[in-house]
Parts: C-alpha cells; structure tokens; sequence
C-alpha cells in the first residue's frame, strides 16, 4: 500500500517533487491543497499539471480519517471515535478527540470551540482511574491521523469554526 502523504514532511515532500522532475515549489502547493483546500484526491488539485496529479496518485495515497462514533453530551460536547487500523506490526486501536463548546459566562453565547485531538493511542503512565491507560501504550499516532483528527472534527463543527486545538497523549 502506498504511504499517505500527510505523512511526509514539507523537506521530504520537496525531495520527492525534486526526483520526479519538479521544482521544489510544487511542494508548498500540494500540502496547500491537502490541508488548507481539504482535496479529496489528486486528480482534484486543478493548479498542478495533469502529469504530476497522475504521479502523486500513483505513489501516494490521500487517506481521510471517519469518525466511528460521535456521541453528544446534553453540554454539546461531541466525542469523536477512531477506530486505527493495525500499524507497525501493533494491533488495530481506537483514539478519541473531543469537540469542546465553551461557553461565554456574562452572555451565555458559545463563542469559542476547543477541539481536543489525539497524539497516541493508549497511554503508557498506567493511572489507576484512567480507562485509556488500561489499554498499555499501543503506538503514536502518524502525522496523517493528528491531521485526519483536525479535518474531521473541523468537518464535524462546521460552518463554526474551531478556535482552539489541544493535544492530548
């Protein structure tokens, strides 16, 4: 299977650009494509030549991470259940974020939205009240699912916008 390329980081995606015969640059507008437009697929990233759509396709994939639950408290907070599939040889595991609505105390007027998102799945402190740390550290988390946990619960919020992201184990 291909690697996502959410998982490249800019130096190694300018690297690869540079191997297959573009200039440097083409990175900055590829991850402009994958994080700031949201694009679904290569094929839709209209600014770069056909050819090198047809590159990317073929040595990368553009995964999306999907909620497989999302619960709502009487609050409005959401709860947003990943189920990750098996990586590096570890079993497949479940990570959580959390869609966080705060709330302004003198209007009452929900004003700002806190998304809590995932760097681990499992925990490794073994806390005694801690359901997660009864699951043992399974692995961290790729760049591609911290990511996929901000689309999808950016995705989740919308029209309102997130304006708080905090990271978790």
């Amino acid at each position: 299977m291909s690697p996502d390329i959410k998982n490249l980081s800019r130096a190694e995606l300018e690297r690869w650009c540079m191997d297959a015969g573009e200039p440097p640059y083409r990175a900055a507008q590829i991850l402009a494509w994958v994080h700031r437009k949201g694009a679904a697929d290569f094929a839709a990233m209209s600014s770069l030549p056909r050819a090198l759509r047809a590159r990317l396709a073929e040595a990368f994939t553009l995964g999306r991470l999907e909620p497989a639950v999302v619960a709502e408290a009487r609050d409005g907070t959401r709860k947003l259940l990943f189920r990750l599939p098996p990586a590096d040889g570890k079993r497949p595991a479940a990570i959580e974020s959390v869609l966080i609505p705060q709330v302004d105390r003198p209007t009452g007027a929900r004003d700002r939205l806190t998304l809590c998102i995932s760097t681990q799945a499992g925990c490794g402190m073994g806390c005694g009240f801690c359901a997660t740390a009864a699951m043992g550290l399974v692995r961290n988390l790729f760049p591609a699912e911290i990511v996929g946990q901000v689309s999808a619960g950016g995705a989740l919020a919308a029209p309102r916008p997130l304006t708080n992201i905090v990271l978790m184990g």
